[in-house]
């Protein structure tokens, strides 16, 4: 005798059945589910929102502050190359006079590390080579962030320190690059105070 087998079925009991489950949720199965219209145009008013808000927030650090930034920037660094080629004369002009560079025991500035202010950073050229002396046009307090001058009598060292334009002088003016500090400072010196 001979019994007729049936095949076996897959687990849920209908072999039709797509994914498990199914047999739950027959409707879903039997349909795609695309979402109702009003969520896709809400999707898409979304995405052209931030789209058009981040084109508006670039135009407008574009339009307004880049170009009062990049002047601004563009005014200091001119001012400080002014200020830098004022002091060279001035050093030149004392050096021929007295035979030396103004000597004093390192870098000093306008603003001494504690904050204080010194008027008379370079001692010397105030009054009878310069109406007076320079202080960066940043007009900071912080020490890191001036004119520095150092001098031992025969060679100096005057360079502007911790600007942030020093790209600019890189660009311009690459013999100005301080080789100690590379684009930190950049400034005048003589031969002998180069890696000062």
């Amino acid at each position: 005798m001979h019994r007729k087998v049936k095949p076996a079925q897959p687990r849920g009991g209908n072999k039709n059945l797509e994914f498990p489950g199914q047999a739950l949720y027959p409707k879903a199965a039997m349909t795609n589910y695309a979402p109702p219209p009003a969520a896709t145009k809400t999707s898409a008013l979304a995405v052209w929102g931030l789209i058009l808000l981040t084109a508006l927030a670039a135009w407008h650090f574009t339009a307004c502050f880049l170009p009062w930034y990049t002047s601004q920037r563009a005014e200091h660094f001119a001012r400080r190359l002014d200020d830098l080629s004022s002091l060279r004369d001035a050093l030149a002009a004392f050096h021929a006079k007295y035979g030396r560079y103004p000597a004093n025991a390192g870098f000093v500035g306008a603003i001494g590390i504690k904050g204080e202010v010194n008027g008379d950073w370079l001692p010397g050229l105030a009054g009878e080579f310069l109406p007076a002396l320079p202080r960066d046009p940043a007009g900071t307090s912080d020490p890191d962030k001036q004119y520095l001058y150092h001098g031992d009598g025969a060679d100096y060292k005057i360079i502007v320190h911790g600007s942030g334009d020093c790209a600019l002088a890189r660009k311009a003016h690459p013999d100005m690059v301080d080789p100690t500090r590379d684009c930190w400072a950049y400034g005048f010196w003589t031969p002998g105070a180069a890696n000062w």
